[in-house]
């Protein structure tokens, strides 16, 4: 109880920003400079992205949960596109990511990076057409509590037999904080999107466990002429029975073929997501 005390009136009694190094210095927890967020595994084994192909949007729980490589595997097999949300770069990771570097590239949004090894935790795209443009967009607003920012990575793709790109977003969304602190994440994305003129791929965990949440994004998604994939077997993941899901697939000029919530899937507490889509 001391230790507590004397934590809380360390906080009470230092600014928001020596508040967060205290936090951070106790929890072990380093946070990247703007030119360490991308980090970069293995290479694509396409140029361009075929005109028909498959996804698949996970949230895997940092791989808390043993069986979840065993499950990717299966359920990534035709995948042009791997959306992985709460990775984080341990051996165990890192080996399944160089283990199939032959096929993909792997661009990693960090948002952190925790204990002695110090493993970074974030987002990571895996393609197998060769990316132009890998981008990260940080939130400027971090979790309460352990004041860590959420990241998502952005990339562009030539598309075979197109003049056009593509345009992929994987997102995993600021989650315990007030509506507006999510709309300034949604907008951050939403103004990079804006300069896409082509068809568009938006995914992954959009912590919408909050009515008012799912409706930002929906306007974001609206204006940006995106439509939401649905599906039919829809096991998404929810905080409550009756509340939105977490994880969503926004698409933009492209055709949604099939679409699949993987219900039986237990090695992560959220449900994959996988879609057939194909390019208008």
């Amino acid at each position: 109880m001391l230790k507590v005390l004397a934590f809380a009136t360390i906080l009470m009694t230092h600014s928001l920003s020596a508040q967060s190094d205290i936090v951070h210095y106790l929890l072990n927890i380093s946070i990247p400079k703007s030119q360490e967020l991308l980090k970069i595994i293995g290479n694509p084994s396409k140029i361009e992205v075929p005109k028909k192909f498959h996804i698949l949007v996970w949230n895997i729980l940092k791989g808390q949960r043993s069986g979840w490589i065993n499950d990717l595997d299966k359920m990534t097999h035709e995948s042009e596109f791997i959306f992985l949300q709460e990775a984080k770069l341990n051996n165990e990771q890192l080996h399944y990511y160089n283990r199939v570097k032959d096929n993909y590239q792997w661009d990693m949004a960090q948002s952190f990076s925790r204990g002695d090894n110090k493993a970074s935790s974030g987002v990571i795209l895996g393609h197998k057409a060769k990316g132009l443009a890998p981008l990260v967009l940080r939130t400027d607003d971090t979790e309460p509590g352990i004041n860590t920012p959420k990241t998502a990575v952005f990339n562009k793709f030539k598309i075979q037999g197109s003049s056009e790109l593509l345009c992929v977003v994987n997102i995993h969304a600021i989650n315990f904080v007030r509506p507006k602190i999510f709309k300034n994440q949604i907008l951050k994305i939403e103004k990079v999107l804006k300069n896409c003129l082509g068809p568009i791929l938006y995914a992954g965990d959009f912590n919408t466990w909050m009515a008012r949440k799912l409706e930002i994004l929906e306007q974001s998604a609206s204006r940006l002429g995106l439509k939401a994939v649905t599906f039919k077997n829809d096991h998404r993941t929810k905080f409550t029975r009756w509340s939105p899901p977490f994880d969503h697939i926004f698409v933009r000029g492209i055709k949604v073929k099939a679409s699949y919530v993987f219900g039986e899937i237990t090695s992560s507490d959220h449900k994959p997501l996988s879609a057939y889509l194909e390019i208008l």
